[in-house]
């Protein structure tokens, strides 16, 4: 069990608040590595919309294009996700 002094020189009430803010961090992380690949893809198609356009009037198939359109679908509901999360977490430590 972690020592109350130990959590009190590292600025936290009880447990509960120093798991919540670790969980934040977590989820942070995670926000950052899917915005991330988000601005990689939006480096090489401008928007969502131009490669989501791109996507659907490609007259050939093309497997990075497949690759990437699906990616950046992914990414972006993945952050969309961890942002309700944290958005969760922050109300339950207000």
């Amino acid at each position: 069990m972690v020592d109350n002094e130990l959590l009190h020189r590292l600025g936290y009430d009880d447990l509960q608040s120093a798991g919540k803010d670790l969980i934040a961090l977590e989820i942070m992380g995670a926000i950052s590595a899917c915005s991330e690949r988000i601005e990689r893809l939006k480096a090489e198609y401008g928007s969502f919309r131009d490669l989501e356009r791109k996507y659907y009037t490609e007259g050939k198939e093309d497997f990075d294009l497949d690759d990437h359109y699906l990616a950046w679908r992914a990414a972006q509901e993945q952050l969309d996700y961890w942002q309700d999360q944290l958005r969760k977490i922050e109300a339950n430590a207000a």
